[in-house]
């Protein structure tokens, strides 16, 4: 038996000598060098903290309200309660004496009991007790429920707020001001590193694309060489931007047929609700009732929320080009208005013999595509509407330009002669 003992020691000893010790660490560090598993490490690290911190603050706040709220919608039963057994004792002993008549006693009466389930209702009672109510039934209907209250939680932190839950508390309204202090900023960083994560799929996808299929080599070359292929580029960079908006309504799609299924929706309330919520509009007259589903919903809510961040700019990126382009335009044409003007007068007092600037047509030729290219990238970006004067203007001045730049025609006479 003593034998066995210091064997077991001698064996343990071992398992804890250097060489196990340096092999531990070699694998840790191993691990530590893989680049990519410490960015999943590092998303996932992110994710989960967001997540413990939303159940957390979801049990704090249930801590908070729900006893409070138990209580309320216990003393509003039993006061229903009362007033009905009250409005039909009422009707049952009815006594002409009273100098009312049927009718009217029935409508004074039917009039305080609806005062009374108004009342009621404004506590949370959701349905008219059928038998004298208790703590246990004030339980069943309390809205500090576990999933309620995490899904509070989240739609504090992703700042939608639809309203329909609220606290009441001083402790629960102190804690909520905190939570949303510290949370909001971990949410939309969370939100940020999604996005950040699906815009690097979407490259990854491209990538791939243009590694096996030739022609989509060609048109993402065409968006990265704007110089050569400007028309194709600008066309293409517009089929991305309808894309990633495309994307989006699946998205809402997918989540309203999701929600048609949990939810006694249809499929536009459900595409309306997914639309309000990842906008963060949050009006709150459509909300989840179902329980069972809070957490997917929850995890529906960020991940979208990501996405609409993410394309919302995209959007902002375009109209930003759109309006550096304009700019820049601008710049040029005003750089350009002086030697224009030098080069005309000179064409005008020696048309005859002048000598054309060839920079000067290098630079209108440069100008006109540029004027080109904007236009086609304002047809593609608004399809529906109209040209604007200016660019009627402009390009009625470019082609009397270029008129008036042309070189001069001259005609060479070559004949023979016997002197």
């Amino acid at each position: 038996m003593e034998e066995e003992q210091q064997q077991q020691l001698l064996a343990d000893k071992q398992s804890c000598s250097p060489s196990a010790a340096k092999r531990f660490f070699s694998v840790f560090a191993a691990l530590g060098s893989n680049q990519l598993l410490r960015s999943a490490l590092s998303h996932l690290g992110l994710f989960s903290t967001l997540v413990v911190y939303t159940a957390l603050g979801g049990l704090v706040f249930r801590a908070l309200e729900r006893p409070g709220e138990v209580t309320r919608v216990a003393e509003a039963q039993n006061y229903l309660w009362d007033q009905r057994l009250s409005f039909i004792s009422s009707v049952a002993n009815f006594n002409s004496s009273s100098g009312l008549n049927f009718p009217d006693f029935l409508r004074l009466r039917l009039s305080a009991y609806e005062e009374s389930i108004c009342g009621a209702v404004q506590q949370g009672v959701l349905h008219v007790p059928r038998r004298a109510p208790d703590i246990q039934s004030a339980s069943e209907v309390a809205s500090w429920g576990y999933l309620h209250s995490i899904f509070f939680a989240s739609t504090v932190l992703t700042t939608i707020g639809y309203g329909n839950v609220a606290p009441v508390t001083f402790w629960g309204r102190a804690f909520c001001v905190a939570f949303a202090l510290v949370g909001i900023p971990l949410t939309l960083t969370v939100i940020a590193d999604l996005g950040r994560i699906i815009a690097s799929s979407l490259t990854s996808l491209g990538e791939t694309l243009r590694e096996h299929l030739p022609c989509v080599a060609h048109l993402l070359q065409a968006t990265d060489d704007g110089s050569k292929q400007g028309s194709l580029g600008i066309f293409i960079k517009s089929v991305s931007f309808f894309a990633a908006i495309l994307l989006l309504l699946v998205y809402i799609a997918a989540g309203a047929a999701l929600f048609t299924f949990w939810e006694d929706w249809t499929f536009f309330e459900g595409f309306y609700f997914c639309f309000i919520t990842l906008t963060t509009i949050g009006f709150g007259d459509l909300v989840p009732k179902e329980p069972d589903y809070m957490l997917l919903c929850t995890l529906y809510i960020l991940v979208g929320l990501a996405m609409t961040s993410t394309i919302i700019e995209l959007v902002r990126r375009q109209y930003a080009q759109s309006w550096k382009r304009m700019k820049e335009l601008s710049a040029r044409l005003q750089s350009l208005s002086g030697p224009i003007t030098d080069a005309l007068k000179r064409i005008d007092l020696s048309r005859a013999s002048s000598t054309i600037d060839l920079t000067m047509l290098h630079e209108l030729r440069d100008l006109k595509k540029t004027l080109t290219l904007t236009q086609l990238e304002t047809k593609l970006r608004f399809p529906t509407s109209k040209k604007n004067e200016w660019q009627k203007e402009m390009e009625a001045a470019m082609q009397e330009i270029v008129q008036l730049t042309s070189p001069p025609k001259r005609t060479v006479v070559i004949y023979e002669t016997s002197v």
